[in-house]
């Protein structure tokens, strides 16, 4: 359970996170953590850094801006807090991957007036066969 003094910074954190007003960043791009599905929001002194560990407990590290943590706590699937972290991750990696703006792209490609794809695709990626 998330501590009384945590719980207000906690649960603002994700109505903003649901509200998509957080700008979350992949903790290994910062040289934090390194653990899948492991997200950090930057803040003026400190920084919450958000993931799933290892055991499947949802995970909040708070860390000072020497990088040194301050607070840490983690909460398994009986907690009754484990749905809100859990589902922050969840929210911190769609934001990340840019899974939103595919879709909204995709979505305007397919539904657009006409025939779709490119007539003569060329690769997408570096050395790999996909035409597209």
């Amino acid at each position: 359970m998330i501590s009384a003094e945590f719980r207000d910074i906690v649960e603002a954190l994700y109505t903003k996170a649901k509200a998509n007003q957080v700008n979350w960043i992949v903790a290994a791009d910062l040289g934090v953590g390194g653990r899948h599905d492991d997200f950090v929001v930057s803040l003026a002194d400190y920084a919450i850094n958000i993931y799933r560990n290892n055991e499947g407990q949802a995970a909040v590290t708070v860390l000072d801006s020497r990088g040194n943590e301050i607070v840490n706590f983690s909460l398994d699937s009986s907690d009754s807090d484990f749905d809100m972290i859990n589902e922050m991750v969840d929210i911190a990696a769609r934001k990340t991957s840019g899974v939103d703006e595919a879709l909204v792209a995709l979505r305007r490609a397919i539904t657009q007036e006409g025939a779709v794809g490119k007539p003569n695709p060329t690769k997408f990626r570096g050395d790999d066969d996909l035409p597209f």
